[in-house]
Formats: structure tokens, sequence, C-alpha cells
């Protein structure tokens, strides 16, 4: 399933920001890590903080539930507890997974505060 907004430009992973005008101008956002390529396999990808239980950084098939292949890349993020090798889930049944990063705004604040730009975001699931 891939849900998407028109972020134009490159990619650089599956997650891309864009700071538009109302008439449709991008200017890209940087997002670290935006497809999980960089960091340890089996721990969080670089620049992403876990909110909630864990996910993991993995090359590929894991378990029937996982995708075949990433994306794009050769890596994806998976909330499967057996990326890491486990025979049995550290996580109660229905544990919710989360995590986050955080992105600087800070070159386009006054634009956004004034109400002349808006945030657009696309990503493939």
């Amino acid at each position: 399933m891939s849900r998407s907004s028109a972020v134009a430009g490159p990619r650089t992973g599956i997650f891309a920001l864009a700071v538009a005008t109302a008439a449709g101008a991008q200017q890209p956002v940087p997002i670290g890590d935006a497809g999980f390529e960089n960091g340890a396999l089996g721990g969080l990808p670089n620049g992403w903080v876990a909110t909630q239980g864990t996910m993991y950084v993995t090359p590929g098939f894991v378990t029937a539930g996982d995708p075949p292949a990433p994306y794009a890349g050769m890596r994806f993020l998976s909330a499967t507890w057996q990326a890491i090798g486990l025979t049995a889930s550290p996580y109660p049944a229905g544990q919710t997974m989360a995590l986050r990063h955080d992105v600087d705004l800070s070159p386009w604040a006054g634009l956004i505060d004034a109400g002349d730009r808006q945030l657009e975001l696309s990503f493939a699931v």
C-alpha cells in the first residue's frame, strides 16, 4: 500500500517531507535516515526514537507478515520481534509500536507561522 501527497523531487527513502506554498512550490525538508538504511541491523534507525515498544531495522523477509523485500534500498523497518532472533515475544499481546523523528523546521518558522507555507508528507507502507 502506498499513501502519498504530491511531494516532488528526489526521494532518499520511504519518507519525503516538503514545505510548500499554497500554489504548490516546494522546498524539500531533510529527514535523517528516511529509508532506514543506516544504523545497526536489529536496532532503531539513526535519528529515530522509540515512543512505544520498539522497532527494528532488518534486511528483508523475517516472517510471513513482512514484505519480501524493502520498498527501496537494502533495509526496511519492522515491528516483528523475530527480526532480532528472539524465539518468543518480549511484549504483551496487542503491544503498540511507535517511533518518531524530529525534523528541524526553523528555517521556515516565520512563513509557517504567517500561514504562507504548509507541510506535505509522502510515505510508503
